[in-house]
């Protein structure tokens, strides 16, 4: 009868002593995967901002270039739009 209990309390300990491993395991990547996503979330606010100032650059130049450069108007574009009225 001692023996049965014996038994039965070791394997209780390995099933208890296994879920604080894994309890342990779920624990860490929950950290480690906060840490990421902070890191993450930083990295991108800095890239947006510099995306950002990069893009409205762009368009400003764009803006300069089409206020330089006349407009051609082909003919030969109109003349086919022309033809499907």
């Amino acid at each position: 009868m001692q023996m049965v209990n014996k038994h039965k309390m070791k394997d209780r300990r390995l099933k208890v002593k296994k879920l604080y491993i894994a309890a342990l395991i779920f624990a860490i990547f929950c950290v480690v995967g906060s840490a990421f996503a902070v890191v993450g979330y930083q990295t991108y606010g800095a890239n947006y901002r510099r995306d950002m100032s990069l893009a409205q650059t762009g368009i400003q130049q764009a803006n300069e270039v089409y206020d330089f450069v006349p407009l051609r108007h082909d003919k030969s574009l109109r003349s086919i739009d022309d033809d499907k009225k």
